[in-house]
């Protein structure tokens, strides 16, 4: 039931969508989303999770990354990514907690990449590029560590692509 309202709920958005669009003659500007569309629930994991249900998640759920939650805190990420070099003999180890397993496969802990909503693009991009990363969760503030969204690498390209049009 819970997966169906989900869907419901991708649905509904994909429907306003639909029923929004016109054709574009590049007389207008695409507003800001407000803060409530950014507000959206942000799907993640908690760190007591093991690697291997939040890869399952993220296939549920059709997404590339997953924030990782300790207390509501951003503490790290799981990406697809993180599979890589993953071999028969070394797949047991998405059974471990995911903070542990990321250790194991990235040979330390990474702090996950962070912006707030005051962050300017510019200053997003260049975070993304600094840590040599796809993605920076956007969190309410970087003393808290709430995620309330995301921003990718191919968020910005599709942006850039917006505005030349």
């Amino acid at each position: 039931e819970e997966q169906e309202q989900q869907q419901d709920r991708k649905d509904g958005d994909d429907d306003d969508n639909d029923d929004d669009e016109e054709e574009d003659d590049g007389s207008t500007v695409e507003r800001p989303p407000t803060d409530d569309e950014l507000r959206k629930d942000v799907i993640s994991m908690a760190s007591t999770s093991s690697a291997l249900s939040g890869f399952r998640r993220m296939t549920m759920e059709n997404v590339s990354a997953l924030p990782i939650l300790e207390d509501g805190r951003l503490v790290g990420e799981l990406s697809g990514e993180d599979l890589r070099g993953l071999t028969h003999k070394t797949f047991r180890r998405t059974l471990f907690n995911v903070m542990d397993f990321l250790v194991m496969v990235r040979g330390k802990a990474v702090e996950p990449t962070m912006c707030t909503l005051s962050d300017s693009l510019d200053k997003v991009v260049a975070r993304i590029l600094k840590n040599k990363v796809h993605r920076c969760w956007v969190v309410d503030s970087l003393d808290s560590r709430r995620v309330i969204g995301v921003v990718s690498m191919t968020d910005v390209l599709s942006l850039l692509y917006q505005q030349a049009k």
